[in-house]
Parts: structure tokens; sequence; C-alpha cells
């Protein structure tokens, strides 16, 4: 990935997440074969472990032209800590996570690291700004989407390929154009106390779906799609907040069909958090 050279119409980047052993013996020649580059991003906790690559087979893919960028220490949840924290020690424990990653990845690879994949694709303001201040130019999520010249670089969208996929999904994930949002509540990222009442904005670009298609899926909710309510003029809408089953992370998709290809979707995600082991006194 080089930040300096626009890429072409419908580029696509491959990304391969933890260092397993698999990305080596399996995805990494398959890959080769066919001259398609792609960015692993490792951990390097998972660096020696019994499925995970060794620092042999990292340095020797880096040789050979694979891209080889962060994915934190330990692969935590960024936002969650596995204990209870001031904002000191929290601030403290990210900087371990986030720059000392990186140095260490440089010092194996002999190579620039200035990119990033949140563990879990978690993330909020802080975590944001705590990855650009340890140098990252850019950091990938799981939030699923396109992304776009306008993108913002320590935010951007992937879509997730995991087991049992299927081809027609695939496919589609080619085809989704922009849901254009804005004035989301909760804010894309926002750190909550509790539970919010609704999730609402307003879609920009309402002229461009059938508003009586937009749903929503949560995460929390159960992997179940709501059909939501929206003024078809101003774009706005606003659901109930229903009773999540974890209470801490909530991956958020919203879908509507095309107004003039009902076979083709547009898609928005984003993400908030409920605060968890972070003192904020």
């Amino acid at each position: 990935m080089n930040h300096h050279k626009l890429l072409p119409p419908k580029a696509v980047i491959i990304t391969i997440d933890d260092g397993y052993k698999t990305a080596r013996t399996i995805a990494a020649p398959l890959l080769q074969k066919q001259g398609v580059p792609f960015t692993l991003f490792v951990y390097p906790k998972n660096i020696g472990r019994r499925n995970g690559m060794s620092w042999e087979d990292v340095q020797e893919l880096s040789k050979e032209g694979v891209d080889i960028q962060s994915h934190s220490m330990n692969h935590p949840l960024l936002t969650h800590p596995h204990q209870r924290m001031n904002p000191k020690d929290y601030d403290a424990w990210l900087d371990q996570e986030l720059l000392e990653s990186r140095k260490l990845l440089e010092s194996k690879i002999k190579k620039p690291v200035r990119f990033i994949a949140y563990p879990f694709g978690g993330y909020d303001e802080h975590i944001v700004q705590k990855t650009k201040e340890a140098g990252y130019l850019a950091a990938f999520t799981c939030d699923d989407g396109n992304a776009y010249e306008d993108t913002f670089p320590l935010r951007v969208p992937r879509r997730l390929v995991l087991r049992g996929q299927t081809w027609r999904r695939f496919v589609s994930f080619f085809q989704a154009q922009e849901l254009n949002i804005e004035n989301l509540s909760p804010r894309p990222g926002e750190r909550l106390r509790g539970f919010p009442e609704t999730i609402g904005g307003t879609i920009t670009n309402i002229h461009q779906i059938d508003p009586n298609t937009l749903k929503i899926l949560v995460d929390e909710w159960g992997g179940k799609r709501v059909l939501v309510p929206v003024d078809p003029h101003t774009g706005l809408f606003k659901i109930p907040y229903l009773k999540p089953r974890r209470y801490w992370y909530n991956f958020v998709s919203l879908f509507a069909k095309d107004k003039d290809n009902p076979h083709l979707t547009r898609e928005a995600s984003f993400i908030f958090i409920l605060s968890r082991n972070v003192s904020k006194n």
C-alpha cells in the first residue's frame, strides 16, 4: 500500500489478519501464483505459536514483496482492556499495543510499518487519535463497506470474507453502493456510558433509494435485520434500540434497495461501544 499513488478504478486490496501459518502455506502461494499483491496484518504475540508463523516466515514473505503491517501487539479489543484502568494507565497500555508493535515489526522486516488493522475492528475516537500519535498513516476497521477518495484514512472499512461465505454474498461486495448518512446517533466509534434509547440519522442520498426497503442489522440484536421507518423527503430515520445480547460492542449496518435498480443494494455501517474497564475519574 502506497499512499502517494492513486488507485485505479474498481481497485481491490486483499488483507489477511493475524499471521497464522496458513497465510504462508496456503494463501501466499495461491495469490503469488496469480500475481495478486496482498497485505498481511500481524500481531507479534501470535508469532511462534502452534498455528502461527515464525519470524522467519514473516521475514521471507516480506522479502518476497508481501506487505507486512501491524495488528497490535497482543490482539486485544482496544476499546475494552482486560482489567479496569485509569485514563493514564489505559493510554500507556494503548501505546504498548499500537506503538511497540510497529517498532518490533520494523526491527524484524527492516521496512516501515505505517498501517494497522484494529483487532476485532474495535475503535473509538480516542483510539483513532492514539493511532495517529503512534505514527500510523491509515487504519483498517471491520466496518462493512467500500473505501472512497474521501474515506477517513484512520477508519477504512473492509469487506469481511469469513469461513462459510457464500459466493452470492461475495459477489454482492462488488455491486453494493454507498448509503450516505449524516448526523448519526450514536456517533461512529462513540463510547457510551449506557444504552442509547434510539439509533438514528439522516440519509442524504434518500432520492437514490426505495425508502420502504431500509433495514438495520445490529450485531448485538442477534443477527436479525429490522425494517426502519424513514422520511422519504428529509431522509430522517430513528429506531428504538432493542435489548442487546452482550451489552458492550455494537456493529451497525444499514441496507436499502437502489431506487432505479432493485437488484442493487446501498449500504452503510458503523460501530459504537458501551464503556467497560476504563475509569473516567
